[in-house]
């Protein structure tokens, strides 16, 4: 099994140191107008229905530079079909993770804006992308339906939305074939931390709504 840090509530500290070596090695942040601002649902709102599109591919010279790295792709969608409370002005995101053995693993989220999501118990900024106290949060779940979390982690975009920054903070995601998809614990390490994706046509996404619309046949811990 890949081990990896994981960024749910238990894991605030961590999640604050890394983020303050992110800021040591120049990893720029995401500069908004403002605290309080939603930055993410408004480009999902002028995105088309097949919603917007970000991936990152990994050379083999990057991943020779960073050996330590796990993850060779990311694909994810951002998408108006919310599987929020209705209450809340959020969105659903898609994602799909290509490892460097070929293994493909996905997860879904409900993510919205959350005034204080980038302070932790201390009051400290904890991604370093993140340059203000409120960030739009992302909580990955087993099933829509279900109340069981499978991740909690946050994602910035700039003003654009041409880039979109995610702390990796899966710590369930989907694997195997069709019909036979089972939840499995994952952790990624400091290679992993974060992601930063670029916005791509629709048809990237394609099939990653199809494969997250399979229900789980089991759930290993």
């Amino acid at each position: 099994m890949i081990r990896i840090v994981s960024f749910g509530h238990g894991a605030r500290r961590t999640a604050a140191l890394l983020g303050a070596a992110l800021l040591a090695t120049g990893l720029p942040g995401l500069v908004l107008a403002g605290p309080g601002r939603d930055v993410l649902g408004p480009v999902v709102a002028r995105a088309d229905p097949e919603g917007a599109c970000y991936e990152r591919v990994y050379d083999a010279a990057h991943l020779d530079r960073h050996r330590g790295q796990t993850i060779a792709a990311v694909t994810v969608r951002l998408t108006r079909d919310s599987i929020t409370d209705p209450e809340v002005a959020g969105f659903r995101m898609l994602t799909r993770l290509t490892l460097r053995n070929a293994e493909t693993l996905h997860s879904q989220a409900a993510c919205w804006w959350e005034a204080g999501a980038n302070l932790g118990n201390r009051r400290e900024r904890l991604v370093a992308f993140v340059r203000h106290d409120d960030a739009t949060r992302c909580m990955a779940m087993v099933e829509p339906s279900s109340a069981e979390e499978a991740g909690d982690y946050l994602i910035a975009s700039d003003p654009a939305g041409r880039t979109l920054m995610i702390q990796n903070g899966f710590s369930q995601m989907r694997a195997g074939p069709a019909g036979a998809r089972a939840m499995r614990d994952v952790s990624f390490g400091p290679a992993d931390a974060t992601l930063k994706l670029h916005r791509v046509a629709a048809a990237r996404c394609a099939g990653l709504a199809e494969v997250l619309a399979e229900p789980v046949q089991v759930q290993n811990r």
